[in-house]
């Protein structure tokens, strides 16, 4: 894929999760806040994707996901 391609990807994966008319940024549709912010730490972080080069796209994308799957084990963990 291209540059302008994952550019393009990336930013319509954030419209995708962005709730249509939220009352702040990064809010994803049917998703109360809660817990300890770190998802929406992640989503705030790909929200800053746009401001970055291309190049640096995939290092934020295995960032969040590292800190999503530790997340997630941390839940796992506690039930």
């Amino acid at each position: 894929m291209t540059e302008a391609g994952l550019e393009g990807a990336g930013l319509a994966f954030l419209r995708n999760i962005q709730a249509e008319g939220s009352p702040e940024p990064g809010a994803v549709a049917g998703r109360t806040s809660g817990g300890d912010g770190s998802v929406e730490g992640a989503v705030a972080r790909l929200g800053g994707l746009g401001e970055r080069p291309v190049g640096e796209h995939v290092a934020v994308f295995e960032e969040v996901l590292g800190d999503l799957e530790s997340t997630l084990a941390s839940v796992d963990e506690r039930t």
